[in-house]
């Protein structure tokens, strides 16, 4: 399910040599979940060569550099796939620093923002595309999609109520106030992105 919120569309120019810029921002993650998120997302995937990766390595991670190599030659139907080093030793070194330098990279005509422990749902790159391009809904600029938790692990056991409330009410703020969570996957044109700044520099 996409969650989407209205705004006015710019009308910046972008590169586009790809119709999404997936951008995966990595801190202290293993290469091996980075891996996960990625095979997930192409499985997933309606259309991988029209996907752009940018993995932004913002530091001290395991084997993302073999990771990203294996993925390079693994899952070569991706339109792209790169890993970009981010430092700012002169400023915040948080995530929303560190997802606008990945965006600069971007030769997509949308970005869409996913964490490393995040998995995406089946034909996500056709649901952004199809939610942004809407004719019938020209001023929505952004989207995310609804939110839960991996309890595979917790099969037979049963998982306390809090997870299930922190799913109801994240998509509850997300969809009655526009305001989703990093999880949510967040995507918008890159173009949009780039006339309102990006993210805040925090974490």
């Amino acid at each position: 399910e996409l969650l989407v919120f209205p705004e006015r569309p710019p009308q910046d120019s972008v590169n586009e040599l790809f119709a999404i810029s997936l951008i995966v921002p990595a801190h202290r993650e293993r290469g091996s979940s980075v891996a996960h998120t990625l095979d997930r997302a192409y499985s997933c995937c309606s259309d991988p060569k029209s996907v752009q990766i940018i993995i932004v390595d913002a530091g001290h991670n395991e084997n993302l550099f073999e990771t990203v190599d294996h993925q390079k030659q693994s899952a070569s139907s991706w339109g792209s796939i790169e890993l970009v080093t981010f430092r700012n030793d002169k400023g915040p070194n948080g995530r929303g620093p560190c997802q606008n330098f990945g965006a600069a990279f971007a030769q997509g005509r949308f970005l869409t923002f996913v964490h490393a422990d995040t998995l995406l749902p089946a034909d996500w790159d056709r649901h952004v595309q199809s939610t942004l391009q809407s004719s019938q809904n020209p001023k929505v600029q952004a989207c995310a999609f609804a939110f839960g938790h991996n309890t595979k692990q917790l099969d037979g056991m049963g998982y306390p109520w809090g997870i299930s409330a922190i799913w109801f009410l994240g998509n509850f703020r997300a969809y009655c106030f526009s305001l989703p969570y990093g999880d949510h996957v967040i995507s918008m044109p890159t173009a949009y992105f780039r006339y309102i700044g990006g993210y805040p520099n925090q974490s």
